[in-house]
């Protein structure tokens, strides 16, 4: 009951805050409230998915603009070209048929234009693929057809339905990527001054093209799969948006990843600091660096089914319930706990954010990072393991261990960590009784980390969740 008081306090003070997240809209001289609608590969399946995008549209009350990923399978289709040459050319016609099917109105339309000019600048840079000159600039040009015509399809659509809608390509709109860090990213400084805003005020719907943008010389550039999702959430800071909706085809966040077949349950809110723990825990729902804008502003991001009426999940301001509770349960087969032991050294704290740092720039996500006063703990999957442990060694130049493999059950709530020893003892019980052995327990922000046997994974997620009644079919006992 407190939380959902709390929820109900939260959402009535966010639409006194709408009311002030406007933007001056130069050209017309007017006040915009403002709402970005992000649609994934997944709910660009079929020409019924474009009608659902349709009847969504028109219930938005605020200024929409839209975001949008390749179409299902495209990007996927892009990539095979790109490593396989012998299939360029029928990949190319593939991924005509497939656009003229979602949108007939690309043959004989407003866009028929551009979409023949766009699949003629596709096929002219596959063939230059085959020269020995091709760098990954052709590549990532070649991977951003699978939005621009995308855009193309949806746009085409939403005016054959009534709809004002117009593409708006990243690099038009100039979205400039980051390329001095290891993980692209979008520069939010450098956009806010640079972004083309008339671009999308002067047409009523703007279907700006996802996931990659230009860096400073004008060249485009994709980011990490997924990143549509950190395109909607920059747009949403940069215009102070009321608020970004990521359209799926599931209901929300759900309390257990859906690929271990056990009925989770929708969480109807997260806070930020929750959310990010599930995204950089392998929840593929939701991109993990997409939150780092929104947050910054308080802007709220609701995850919502496209095809059925489902109220979603929230994320925003973290909620500190007491006594905090379990939110859900992220999971993984093969980990490996890598130790570095500082001894008598009194910056355990540099040497872990040191070692945080060479990880990333080695392209390796840690799961868990925790230092106490003489050593430092991570949590890296298995593929990854030989790498950290490599560049581990070569840059801290402290003593360092690797565990042996293990699987890691990580349940996320927002305080959980501070007070974790009722819930440690009630998942190590859980554990015993199935004869399972618990190796480590490690805590780090809104997360608590059991290491245990990964053949018993499954076993033991059916386990924790039902004692923490986080399954549909739970049974507390």
């Amino acid at each position: 009951m407190t939380q959902l008081l709390l929820l109900v306090q939260y959402l009535l003070s966010k639409q006194l805050q709408l009311l002030s997240y406007v933007i001056w809209q130069s050209e017309g001289g007017g006040l915009v409230n403002v709402e970005v609608h992000k649609f994934g590969g997944s709910c660009l399946k079929t020409s019924d998915d474009l009608t659902s995008i349709y009847h969504r549209l028109c219930n938005v009350s605020a200024k929409p603009v839209v975001v949008i990923s390749a179409l299902w399978g495209v990007t996927d289709r892009l990539l095979r070209a790109i490593e396989i040459p012998s299939q360029r050319e029928d990949i190319a016609d593939e991924i005509r048929q497939r656009h003229l099917v979602m949108s007939p109105s690309l043959e004989d339309g407003d866009f028929t234009h551009r979409f023949e000019e766009l699949m003629a600048l596709l096929v002219n840079d596959l063939k230059k693929l085959e020269s020995e000159s091709a760098g990954a600039a052709i590549e990532h040009r070649i991977l951003a057809y699978g939005e621009q015509l995308s855009a193309l399809v949806v746009a085409s659509e939403l005016c054959v339905k009534g709809l004002n809608a117009r593409p708006v390509n990243a690099e038009d709109l100039r979205l400039i990527i980051d390329t001095k860090v290891n993980e692209r990213s979008i520069d939010l400084q450098v956009s806010a001054k640079k972004m083309n805003r008339s671009l999308l005020f002067d047409i009523h719907i703007p279907i700006v093209t996802g996931w990659y943008g230009v860096d400073e010389e004008g060249v485009i550039r994709v980011l990490d799969r997924g990143g549509s999702d950190v395109t909607a959430s920059t747009l949403a800071y940069l215009l102070q948006a009321d608020q970004l909706v990521l359209w799926k085809d599931v209901e929300g966040i759900l309390t257990i990843n859906p690929r271990w077949g056990i009925g989770g349950k929708r969480v109807p809110y997260l806070g930020y600091s929750e959310a990010n723990a599930l995204a950089n825990l392998g929840t593929t729902i939701l991109h993990p660096t997409c939150l780092k804008p929104v947050e910054e502003l308080g802007i709220p991001v609701i995850l919502t089914s496209l095809k059925t009426e489902s109220e979603g999940t929230i994320v925003g301001p973290d909620l500190h319930l007491s006594p905090p509770s379990v939110q859900a349960i992220a999971s993984q087969e093969s980990v490996r706990m890598l130790v570095i032991e500082c001894g008598n050294e009194s910056n355990t704290s540099s040497i872990a954010r040191n070692a945080l740092s060479q990880l990333i720039d080695a392209g390796v996500s840690p799961w868990s990072i925790q230092s106490t006063n003489d050593r430092i703990e991570l949590i890296v999957s298995d593929k990854d393991a030989a790498v950290a442990f490599s560049c581990l060694h070569q840059t801290t130049g402290v003593e360092l261990k690797m565990g042996h493999l293990s699987g890691v059950l990580s349940l996320v709530g927002a305080g959980i960590s501070d007070e974790c020893g009722d819930l440690v003892e009630q998942v190590s019980h859980a554990l015993a009784g199935i004869e399972l052995a618990l190796h480590s327990v490690l805590r780090s922000k809104s997360v608590i980390h059991f290491l245990i046997d990964g053949e018993l994974i499954s076993q033991a997620l059916l386990e924790v969740s039902r004692i923490l009644d986080l399954r549909q079919d739970s049974l507390i006992q």
